[in-house]
């Protein structure tokens, strides 16, 4: 129990991490890989479901290397920090809060979502 205990510890420790992502639209479905973590890909057929898809396949492929004993690798170092300063005219800011209001969404996910459409375009 003490080492299922501490296996669990170092998965979470893990799963604090940052890794980076690559996320991809193919056959109507939502995928993410992870460069650095080798076989680790999550996809969903939607996008809200992608994060959790995205958490479920980290967990459990960080079980599997503790388990096998398998080296993991250190996060990697990133100039991305994942946030980002947009300056919008104030007449689309008002028209993309209010957007997100009627689709039951905060703003940042509207707008990472309007990015990734448009990334998916070409």
């Amino acid at each position: 129990m003490a080492a299922e205990a501490l296996a669990t510890q170092g998965v979470d420790e893990y799963m604090t991490r940052s890794y980076r992502m690559e996320l991809m639209r193919e056959d109507g479905c939502w995928a993410a890989r992870f460069p650095a973590l080798p076989g680790l890909v999550a996809a969903s057929e939607d996008w809200e479901g992608l994060a959790e898809a995205i958490d479920d396949a980290k967990r459990m492929w960080f079980e599997t290397m503790l388990e096998l004993g398998r080296e993991i690798p250190a996060t990697e170092p990133s100039a991305y920090s994942g946030n980002l300063r947009l300056r919008l005219p104030k007449s689309m800011h008002s028209q993309a809060e209010r957007r997100a209001e009627r689709e039951g969404v905060s703003l940042n996910t509207l707008i990472v979502r309007a990015i990734a459409r448009e990334l998916e375009r070409q």
